[in-house]
């Protein structure tokens, strides 16, 4: 996962594009907050209810301070205008790679770094997900802080890490009974739906997404015990990057996906807001150029029932997904690398609580009279604001 966002309450700079490469839920454009009961010196405490959302009280942050409002990682933006309280802003920055990998005898496997600094306490988590042509599969994840090292470009949770270099990346994850070490090669250069990757902005926060690698040749090795893997196939890596905090994106359900067809690769996204507007993106390109054959906003996407048929229809090309295997379903625990248990509360209830359907399919891919054969990894999460 076009046009300019509207938010409820907020002013809301946006680029014309937006991304579903994060899950971490939405909510209204402004919050607003009003004091509790009278806190020891050592608490902070408040109440915040999301415009357009459910009411959350339990935005209740202790022993943060040294008096109230000092060195609490808390700071006062505005002033509320419905009651003249001031606004309570948590310093948010999150940044999460995901890379993945469709080998060429059927194993699929997908992988996160992340690492987040809210109300200045650092966090982090790496996974991973391997699917295997009998229908077995692999999951393993650990909650540590990740370091950002080379300039902020790569990753590391030692011994686990990622290597960002241009056109390339050297992924390993050293996870109870999982191990994974990936390498990633890419001829083409990387792709940005705007300039910088930067989709929105307000108050000086922003969000962006860049894909580094669209379409790469991918090799390296999946090792269980004593069992182990060689793999081979085409991959794809992208960043999320947001000081934006999650609770302010009023999303209702988004599409995203990255298809493979032959020498094509397709990347879209359709992003539905709360207040009824569509935002949607789609990037055709072929092997080794530099240059999009397709980059527009006009295109349509239908879904059938259980997702077992997804068409993306664009002047230009066709592509129809075929359901082989979902991947993953359920809700996404987007509080889970937060070890701070009151802020963990408080991100799990002013989630939108997001429900994730990650899936694998068939790619057929239809430009003017000839048809491409491939794979797509592609997802549907639906945000269930009350």
């Amino acid at each position: 996962m076009l046009g300019s966002i509207c938010l409820r309450s907020s002013r809301l700079e946006a680029s014309p594009h937006f991304s579903p490469g994060f899950y971490c839920g939405g909510g209204s454009g402004h919050v607003y907050c009003v004091a509790l009961r009278r806190a020891p010196r050592r608490t902070v405490e408040y109440a915040c209810g999301a415009l357009g959302c459910a009411p959350c009280i339990h935005a209740r942050l202790r022993r943060l301070a040294t008096k109230p409002g000092e060195k609490c990682g808390l700071a006062v933006h505005s002033s509320c205008p419905a009651c003249g309280i001031a606004e309570l802003m948590i310093p948010f920055y999150l940044k999460k790679w995901y890379l993945d990998l469709i080998s060429d005898d059927g194993v699929v496997a997908y992988l996160y770094f992340i690492t987040t600094k809210i109300a200045g306490m650092h966090g982090g988590n790496i996974s991973a997900h391997v699917a295997l042509p009998d229908g077995g599969s692999l999951r393993a994840s650990m909650n540590r802080r990740v370091m950002l090292v080379d300039s902020n470009r790569s990753a590391a949770c030692a011994p686990s890490f990622l290597n960002n270099a241009a056109g390339s990346a050297h992924a390993r994850l050293e996870l109870p009974q999982l191990y994974i070490d990936f390498r990633y090669h890419s001829s083409g250069i990387p792709w940005a739906p705007t300039e910088g990757g930067v989709l929105l902005r307000r108050n000086g926060n922003y969000l962006s997404w860049n894909v580094p690698l669209p379409a790469a040749a991918a090799e390296g090795v999946i090792r269980s015990g004593r069992q182990e893997w060689r793999v081979s196939g085409v991959g794809y890596q992208d960043i999320v990057e947001m000081t934006l905090p999650p609770w302010q994106l009023p999303i209702a359900e988004l599409n995203w996906g990255r298809a493979h067809c032959g020498h094509y690769t397709v990347v879209f996204d359709r992003v539905k807001l709360t207040h009824g507007a569509t935002l949607q993106y789609v990037m055709l390109r072929a092997e080794n150029t530099d240059a999009e054959m397709v980059a527009s906003e006009r295109f349509t996407l239908e879904t059938g029932e259980g997702d077992q048929k997804t068409t993306l229809r664009h002047d230009s090309f066709a592509l129809h997904l075929s359901l082989r295997h979902i991947l993953a379903e359920g809700e996404i625990a987007s509080g889970e690398q937060i070890k701070h248990r009151l802020l963990r509360k408080f991100l799990a209830k002013t989630s939108g609580n997001p429900f994730e359907k990650k899936m694998v399919s068939e790619a057929a891919l239809c430009v003017g009279e000839h048809t491409y054969i491939g794979w797509a990894i592609h997802e549907r999460v639906s945000w269930r604001w009350n």
